[in-house]
């Protein structure tokens, strides 16, 4: 019995020391990713006190970790107000009830600004729902092309074709099959959402197209000829012998869908879901690339479709206004760009004179003032007073000394401002500046 529990405790010793071992062998391992990041945290750290931008220092770790903690506070602050509405309403309706037995309770949804987290799980949720759209359609036929010679070679030509296409390309063509095909008046989705996760789907299942093709094309000679004693059916064959063969290829083909899905949902976020604002019919559009009132109002249709606020700048040349003809000129370009649009929508009209844009030369409040009034007049034409409600913007050479005398006048609400913009303190000066002005 003596020797027996010796032997045992021999060999838990043996394993004791054996873990230890192990674990010894596996500490760098551990460590060394941890080294790689403190060195990259050091030379960040280093290299950001030397470099200095128009907005200030660029910003270091530390830095980082404080905007980290505000994002969090931010977030906690958000979902307090979104409990307290909430709360709000049960005791509205709880009241309500009290009075009425017959009401029926309404339960609004919180509509404050997204935050950081729920950004990133929108961000998150989108790229996994445009990835998984891939896969089904790719592996598929991936493995289509792999088995028949004539479906690849009917299927290369298009893989070449779009493959490259960037998502820049693809998103006004899904944004306007989206808005065309995707009409609810109670949608499960928004239109952003689809458009990002159809984006993201058309831009990365060609890896996983090529990489399934190619697996499935090279599986050994040997396993298709047991298939073939074996008289398995296309299906069996698919499952038994291509599949578990072309797995490798397959997940390689995934593994890298994935990686372009990432990078594409930053472009197709950007436009579709973070991008609020879009200017459009800017005079450096309709000069340089010739676009005309027609193609201005189809982007103002498009925009609107995307639940994107266009920004619809007009404004009239300085031969226009030296021969009396400005208001004509703004006329008839609101009445061509607005032409078949719901002006219930969301929409910001934005005055630049052409002359005035990034000459210094800006126009006087009397003239600005003029002009805005007769867009106010031509839209109280098609909406009534609603048009009240349509925000009226000053654009042309504004900056933080003339900001205020243009936000005073009556039916000037802001400024689009240019170039002034691009110094930070300038353009928080001129904020300031407008804040302050009464009108």
């Amino acid at each position: 019995m003596s020797k027996s529990v010796q032997a045992i405790s021999q060999i838990g010793q043996l394993e004791g020391k054996s873990k230890i071992t192990h674990l010894v062998s596996m500490l760098p391992k551990l460590l060394m990713p941890l080294v790689g990041i403190l060195l990259f945290l050091a030379v960040w750290n280093g290299v950001s006190k030397s470099i200095d931008t128009s907005l200030g220092q660029f910003p270091g770790p530390a830095q980082v970790w404080e905007q980290s903690v505000v994002l969090v506070s931010e977030h906690n602050t958000q979902r307090e107000k979104a409990d307290a509405f909430y709360e709000r309403q049960e005791v509205r309706n709880a009241k309500r009830l009290a009075q009425d037995e017959s009401y029926v309770p309404k339960i609004r949804e919180f509509t404050g600004a997204p935050t950081f987290f729920d950004q990133i799980w929108t961000s998150l949720y989108t790229v996994m729902v445009g990835f998984f759209i891939a896969s089904v359609i790719a592996v598929p036929a991936g493995i289509l092309c792999g088995l028949s010679k004539s479906a690849y070679a009917a299927m290369n030509p298009l893989i070449q074709i779009f493959k490259p296409v960037s998502p820049l390309a693809w998103l006004p063509l899904v944004t306007m099959v989206v808005s065309a095909l995707y009409v609810s008046n109670d949608p499960m989705f928004s239109k952003s959402f689809i458009t990002s996760a159809v984006t993201v789907s058309l831009c990365c299942l060609w890896p996983t197209l090529v990489n399934t093709a190619v697996g499935v094309s090279n599986i050994d000679s040997d396993l298709v000829n047991v298939s073939k004693v074996l008289r398995l059916t296309p299906l069996k064959h698919v499952q038994k012998i291509v599949l578990p063969a072309s797995i490798p290829m397959i997940f390689t083909g995934l593994r890298l869908s994935l990686g372009i899905g990432w990078m594409v949902l930053i472009a197709a976020e950007m436009l579709a879901q973070i991008c609020q604002y879009v200017i459009v019919g800017h005079s450096e559009r309709r000069t340089y690339f010739s676009e005309t009132d027609l193609f201005i109002n189809l982007k103002l249709l498009a925009a609107l479709s995307a639940d994107i606020t266009p920004i619809l700048c007009v404004g009239e040349k300085r031969e226009d206004r030296d021969s009396g003809r400005a208001h004509d000129i703004v006329s008839s370009q609101l009445d061509a760009n607005l032409n078949g649009m719901d002006l219930d929508s969301k929409i910001v009209v934005a005055y630049e004179p052409v002359w005035a844009i990034g000459t210094g030369q800006s126009a006087s409040p009397e003239i600005a003032q003029d002009m805005m009034f007769h867009i106010r007049e031509i839209l109280a034409d098609l909406v009534g007073n609603r048009s009240e409600a349509i925000p009226l913007l000053y654009g042309g050479s504004v900056n933080e000394d003339n900001i205020g005398v243009y936000v005073s006048q009556a039916d000037i609400d802001g400024a689009l401002v240019g170039g002034a913009s691009l110094n930070a303190g300038a353009f928080c000066r001129l904020i300031a500046n407008a804040s302050r002005t009464e009108r």
